[in-house]
């Protein structure tokens, strides 16, 4: 993980489980990184409540539209009275979901004109 410039737990839906990932998830992924939970019930404050300020800014909700390789599009929402500054991709990021829409480049692994049966 410590390279890793997103990290999305998919844990059950269980308040004080995501907490506990989130407290091993801070403290092992870059200060970069996205910090991602695929919860559909829980808020992403009531996630983040514990995390330190800079970790807190940068957790979000995001969930995949399925399948990935074909629909590169990830929806995502961030929780209510965020503390610190809003986080944003880092502008060196090769990362395939922070690529500038308008680029040639597929956002996602194997995604292209070709792999969505498009010439």
């Amino acid at each position: 993980m410590a390279g890793a410039d997103l990290v999305q737990e998919n844990g059950p839906e269980d308040l004080d489980l995501k907490r506990g990932l989130f407290d091993r998830i801070a403290a092992a992924a870059p200060e970069h990184a996205v910090l991602a939970t695929s919860t559909s019930g829980l808020m992403p404050t009531a996630i983040a409540a514990d995390l330190p300020d800079a970790a807190a800014a940068r957790l979000l909700v995001a969930h995949p539209f399925n399948p990935p390789h074909l629909l590169p599009l990830v929806e995502s929402s961030r929780g209510s009275g965020r503390r610190g500054r809003p986080w944003s991709p880092r502008p060196s990021s090769t990362a395939p979901w922070a690529r500038p829409r308008g680029t040639s480049a597929p956002a996602w692994p194997g995604a292209g004109p070709t792999s969505a049966g498009r010439t």
